[in-house]
């Protein structure tokens, strides 16, 4: 253990390491026997996956802002980011930017302030607030409905042995195929909804979008509703995103005191005539459901907040005609649910989540009857019908499996 450490020091220096395993796995008992170790460069991150594949060392990585304890973990290194900071470059002409694993959203946003008229689209729900790790595990954005596809470009990661790797694109076209326009492999329906299944993804050439005039609309209804109003209302109007959920859990995300209820919230981005037209459009769809105006001008700003869970989060996307069914079922075993207009109204997604511990029971319990949900594990994503590819992928990648080797525990429950 001292000859590792000491080896994991030279490589990051002292400050490289630290000791925060009590926070990140939230005061829960873990092994004394791992390592923190917090990288600030790509050539760190290399190396240290070199030693740990040298003397046969797990690496252990998470999106989320900390690791789940029902994993068992062996000797090994845990690898966090909050020194990997840094906007390596905006190309405002090319709208992208270049982030780096440790960027938060507060970072550029500050970044883009001195190109007017920038900006980044914003998960619906995180437990992070990291960009990549955000972007990478393929989170529901608040803009799904008018943006479905994903706003990220190529991907750099480290592989097993050290080697550094570019991948091609990764967005996803509309039909939720893959969008690839540059050269080189294509990993993206293998990084669904993923952790480092392969590497330590540590790069990403994210996309930026035009920003415009916001508004914001608020309705009380009812969970049966929400079926026909993503349906109805998304369709025939182009909002920029359409959110339902209680008010206790929009209370507990942006602040604003919403009373108890089921509610949803349409967003709105443009040129302010065009704005202004949406709105009045949805105003006449949505006639007969009561508005809350006292919230509007708040929340408005929060769209483009990220909202923080305090948990673990279960997502991904179900058939509108399944909503109500699924959050019924869902309430059993989810303390949070909220829903989310995808792609004109095309599904919803959700997110779904709880305060003390990540929501498996929810998948456990759903998997069947809801094959499109996402995040199942607690290292790990992806439809049920990626596993066995996800595995040869592995292998062949991670010959020595020493990225987070648990991230298939629990599979052949979920499979059975």
């Amino acid at each position: 253990m001292e000859g590792t450490l000491n080896a994991i020091k030279r490589i990051v220096g002292e400050e490289g390491l630290r000791n925060d395993l009590e926070k990140i796995f939230r005061k829960k008992p873990i092994s004394n026997s791992l390592i923190q170790v917090c990288p600030s460069k790509k050539e760190e991150i290399s190396d240290i996956v070199k030693y740990a594949e040298e003397k046969g060392l797990k690496i252990f990585t998470t999106y989320s802002s900390f690791f789940p304890s029902d994993v068992d973990y062996e000797d090994g290194i845990i690898l966090t980011f909050s020194r990997f900071k840094g906007i390596e470059r905006i190309e405002p002409d090319s709208l992208v930017a270049w982030v780096k694993r440790g960027s938060s959203f507060e970072e550029i946003k500050n970044e883009l302030k001195k190109y007017k008229g920038l900006k980044i689209l914003v998960p619906l729900i995180s437990s992070s607030d990291s960009i990549v790790e955000n972007y990478a595990s393929r989170v529901l954005l608040k803009a799904s409905n008018r943006y479905p596809e994903l706003p990220f470009a190529t991907l750099h990661l480290v592989l097993s042995g050290g080697r550094i790797m570019k991948t091609g694109e990764h967005a996803l076209s509309e039909d939720m195929g893959d969008n690839r326009d540059d050269p080189g492999p294509n990993l993206s329906r293998w990084f669904f909804g993923s952790d480092d299944y392969f590497g330590v993804v540590y790069l990403y050439c994210i996309f930026l979008f035009p920003e415009g005039e916001r508004g914001c609309l608020i309705f009380k209804t009812g969970i049966e509703e929400l079926e026909r109003i993503f349906k109805d209302v998304c369709r025939k109007e182009l909002v920029q995103e359409a959110i339902g959920g209680e008010g206790r859990v929009f209370r507990r995300l942006s602040k604003i005191d919403f009373e108890d209820g089921f509610y949803v919230i349409f967003g709105f981005e443009g040129h302010p005539d065009l704005v202004k037209y949406q709105m009045n459009k949805v105003l006449s769809l949505m006639k007969g459901f009561e508005r809350v105006e006292d919230y509007e001008k708040r929340m408005t700003a929060e769209l483009d907040r990220v909202w923080l869970a305090d948990g673990f989060l279960s997502y991904g996307y179900i058939p509108l005609s399944k909503i109500t069914d699924f959050y019924k079922e869902a309430k059993e075993v989810a303390e949070n649910i909220i829903f989310s207009s995808y792609s004109r109204g095309g599904c919803a997604g959700f997110c779904a989540w709880n305060s003390e511990d990540w929501t498996r029971g929810l998948v456990l319990k759903l998997k069947k009857e809801y094959s499109m949900v996402e995040r199942y594990l607690p290292l790990s994503g992806g439809n049920n019908g990626y596993i066995k590819l996800l595995k040869k992928v592995k292998e062949m990648m991670d010959p020595k499996n020493i990225f987070n080797p648990a991230i298939y525990d629990g599979v052949k429950d979920v499979e059975s």
